[in-house]
């Protein structure tokens, strides 16, 4: 998971990896080795590449926020200053369509379930 997302991140950063791997101190093949799966960064290898990619190590580590009962989606896009997805930071126009898409989402559902009844 860790080396797919990392390699994900880094093509939509637009960089190669030796240019990762200048940043890191470190050879090519050894960021190419994060990228395989072979070897595993230390702490402060993952924060760096979290520095780098200008993402948080949850998000390199595909982890997410504990679960709660009750998550407003439009409270989050909007309380979110720097959204990110898939390593890609998201402006105002971004959030703006991704709440659009979560309306269409919540109007097919309803259709669906009242079909149903």
């Amino acid at each position: 998971m860790f080396p797919h997302k990392l390699k994900s991140i880094r093509k939509a950063k637009k960089l190669t990896q030796q240019e990762v791997a200048d940043r890191l101190g470190i050879s090519r093949q050894a960021y190419g080795y994060y990228e395989k799966g072979t070897r595993q960064p230390d702490i402060d290898s993952l924060n760096q590449i979290a520095d780098i990619f200008d993402v948080s190590i949850d998000d390199l580590l595909n982890r997410s926020a504990p679960s709660e009962a009750n998550i407003d989606l439009k409270e989050i896009l909007n309380q979110s200053q720097k959204a990110h997805f898939g390593g890609i930071e998201l402006n105002d126009e971004d959030k703006a369509f991704l709440y659009e898409l979560f309306e269409l989402a919540i109007q097919r559902k309803k259709k669906k379930e009242a079909a149903q009844e």
